[in-house]
């Protein structure tokens, strides 16, 4: 019986110290890993990886309500992201590009049945 309880501790405590590891800073202060943040009600704002400081791969943004907000895809240290953008009612409102937080490329706007309506194109912001 005491085999089994330090076989399930030798399991069961590396993955509870994973579990804990959100919102965590290096040495000299810049986010690392699975970082979390809530709205002012409690519920999720925004859950995404970090590495120096800078986001990668996917982030998920959230309304105040809990529905998805957007979906984020970062590359180049985060200077470049693919974004998917959705209304409080989690419908699909628009599909672009980012780069240094800007608008880029080609920009495309649904409708609430998810047809295109209107695209646009950007240069780093500049319509």
């Amino acid at each position: 019986m005491t085999k089994k309880i330090l076989l399930f501790a030798f399991i069961l405590l590396p993955l509870l110290n994973f579990a804990q590891q959100i919102n965590k800073t290096d040495e000299l202060g810049n986010k690392q890993g699975v970082w979390e943040k809530s709205h002012t009600n409690g519920r999720l704002k925004y859950s995404g990886t970090f590495k120096d400081n800078y986001p990668i791969g996917e982030m998920k943004r959230y309304h105040d309500n809990g529905n998805l907000k957007a979906e984020l895809f970062f590359t180049s240290e985060g200077q470049k992201a693919k974004a998917i953008l959705y209304n409080e009612s989690a419908g699909l409102i628009a599909k672009g590009n980012f780069i240094q937080s800007k608008k880029d490329s080609v920009w495309v706007y649904f409708d609430k049945d998810a047809n295109i309506r209107a695209s646009e194109t950007f240069d780093h912001g500049i319509k």
